[in-house]
């Protein structure tokens, strides 16, 4: 066969026996084996015989597959590397084609297509996460591959991806806890003398998205990926509207380290869709509280004093303007669990509801004063795992301006690394918090930790707004 190769059988005496006719074996050894062997021989004296004996000679098999080797190497299905005759592999990835002969790219080749193959095989909870398609799973063996990341950071990123972490539902799912209460919200209920604290179940999603003892942390690492990424797509953002200037503008990304969260009076007052008044004794915001409520009447919505304060009080992560086309896009970003299938779906529908009635508004008022401007919303979500809609993802960088392909690659890229290092910082709050006061970590953060590991994200962390 190709590449196949024969390895002499040498006969040597068994040097422990001295009658050499009834010493005598037949060994496969590798050639320092043999050499050590016929020299301890040697020099004990004993007579050593080499017999050179033809391979396959005789052996039906072995005759068969020399055959078909030979009329291997004549097919016009395989193809061959000149002058080395060596076979040529070929294989597709994103629609190119590759060829090469066997080398170390060939070769973790074949090995990624052995893991899906074996992937394939798994029923169990890991290998339902990682075959799911379109989830960005080749970022995950770039970040556990990344020396820059501390390895105990990609041991606990592993554990989480195998759901090996080991907190109390996972202990009791191995019978070695009974009791899969968080302690840490325990803890954070008793210092508040709250009687009747909610159940909290200590699993890796509620550590990452629910503990309420850890909400400064979780904003700040909200605050933090979409800082960046919002900044990236701004700076990215390179079409050009038909007088040559860009035509995306985002007001709200002032820089990786900060952004502008704007409120629904100054997003009507740059669309100019709202009468700017005087200031003075309320009026601008007293007219913008009646055109809601005309809002809701008109379209028959429920509402009361609360509804129109929570209405009005709505923040966006961010926002994009074409002026030129008269558009506004209001931006959401989510960082969630995505242990379910359909993890992003959900929050985009809770997303969409939660900011559909405010993009209804603008586009009414909008259409009332004939202004021709419209309003739509696009969202961003990150899995706490890593998980990223690949498409979908990059579709919607496209549609904000970001033209080239590799630009949008690293975008993603950067995003899906930076979500995972956050998540794991997420943990080891937790653990900290669990040594230390609680208002401790609602209010701040140990120095540290700051310098040596929030700096280098970007991340300024700062009381949540009430």
């Amino acid at each position: 066969m190709p590449g196949a190769f024969r390895l002499p059988c040498y006969l040597a005496p068994f040097v422990n026996v001295p009658d050499f006719s009834e010493g005598v074996q037949c060994q496969l050894l590798s050639t320092w084996q043999t050499n050590k062997h016929v020299m301890v021989a040697i020099d004990q004296g004993l007579l050593t015989i080499f017999i050179k004996i033809k391979a396959h000679r005789g052996d039906p098999l072995n005759e068969q597959a020399d055959r078909w080797a030979d009329g291997g190497r004549q097919s016009k299905i395989i193809q061959w590397s000149l002058p080395t005759n060596r076979p040529i592999f070929y294989w597709t990835n994103k629609d190119t084609t590759h060829q090469s002969p066997m080398n170390p790219t060939v070769k973790k080749r074949i090995d990624h297509q052995v893991s899906l193959q074996q992937l394939k095989t798994q029923k169990g909870s890991t290998a339902n996460f990682l075959t799911r398609e379109d989830n960005s799973r080749d970022l995950l063996g770039k970040f556990h591959k990344d020396r820059s990341v501390w390895i105990r950071a990609r041991r606990r990123v592993l554990q989480c991806l195998s759901y090996q972490f080991p907190c109390a539902l996972q202990l009791k799912q191995w019978g070695i806890l009974k009791d899969v209460k968080c302690l840490l919200c325990e803890k954070y209920y008793r210092e508040r003398n709250i009687s009747e604290p909610p159940d909290s179940i200590k699993s890796v999603g509620h550590i990452q998205c629910y503990c309420p003892a850890l909400q400064l942390p979780r904003i700040a690492i909200h605050h933090g990926i979409w800082r960046e990424l919002m900044f990236s797509i701004r700076k990215s953002s390179t079409k050009l509207n038909d007088a040559s200037e860009p035509r995306w503008h985002f007001p709200s990304a002032l820089s990786p380290e900060a952004h502008a969260e704007w409120g629904l009076y100054k997003i009507l007052e740059y669309m100019g869709l709202h009468e700017i008044l005087p200031p003075g004794a309320g009026k601008n915001r007293v007219k913008l509280r009646k055109d809601i409520e005309e809002y809701h009447i008109a379209y028959a919505i429920d509402f009361d004093d609360s509804v129109i304060d929570t209405f009005i009080a709505r923040r966006l992560d961010g926002l994009a303007f074409d002026k030129e086309q008269k558009l506004c896009v209001l931006m959401e970003y989510t960082r969630a669990m995505d242990t379910a299938e359909d993890w992003a779906e959900r929050k985009e529908q809770e997303k969409n509801d939660r900011y559909g009635p405010l993009i209804g508004f603008i586009n009414h008022l909008s259409h009332q004063e004939k202004s021709g401007c419209k309003a739509f919303q696009t969202n961003f979500t990150t899995g706490v795992r890593g998980s990223l809609h690949t498409n979908q993802f990059l579709t919607r960088l496209e549609s904000l301006g970001v033209k080239n392909s590799n630009t949008r690659e690293a975008i993603r890229n950067r995003t899906v690394q930076k979500t995972l290092s956050m998540s794991d910082m997420i943990l080891k709050f937790f653990f900290i918090a669990l040594n230390s006061k609680t208002d401790w970590t609602l209010q701040n953060l140990p120095t540290e930790i700051v310098n040596k590991n929030m700096e280098r994200f970007n991340l300024h962390l700062q009381p949540p707004r009430m």
